[in-house]
């Protein structure tokens, strides 16, 4: 069991229930966790991830930091922010399962927005930090 890959899984499922989500990407909500140049935008793609092990007395867990990335084809980074926001109010301090442990805590720690060098698409990207415990 990957904690990295059960919390992965568990935020796509928690955003597709969104209905800020719905009214922002589509319904469902389009989360890719493969994107390429033809996906369709605006969308949420499921980043890169690092997790760090957590080893005491009494517990196992992983420290996980997980970043999504939201891209867009708008003028402005409105739309992009908008989606942000929707995203942290949606995964901030949400109560996930995961097979094999649970998410002791789910917390949102930054976003920066980009503009890419197409000069179209606007970029934004969210990180949030987890712990993840092993029964």
């Amino acid at each position: 069991m990957s904690p990295d890959w059960e919390l992965q899984k568990a935020i796509v499922a928690k955003l597709k229930t969104s209905a800020g989500l719905k009214d922002l990407i589509g319904d469902p909500p389009q989360i890719a966790q493969q994107a390429s140049a033809s996906t369709a935008r605006p969308y949420i793609h499921i980043g890169e991830s690092q997790s760090v092990g957590v080893f005491a007395d009494c517990v196992r867990a992983e420290e996980i930091y997980v970043d999504l990335h939201i891209w867009s084809d708008t003028e402005s980074f409105a739309e992009v922010k908008q989606i942000i926001g929707v995203i942290v109010d949606v995964l901030h301090d949400a109560d996930l399962e995961i097979a094999g442990g649970h998410i002791a805590a789910l917390r949102f720690r930054n976003a920066r927005t980009l503009r890419d060098p197409n000069s179209i698409s606007r970029h934004g990207v969210a990180t949030f930090r987890a712990i993840a415990q092993r029964t």
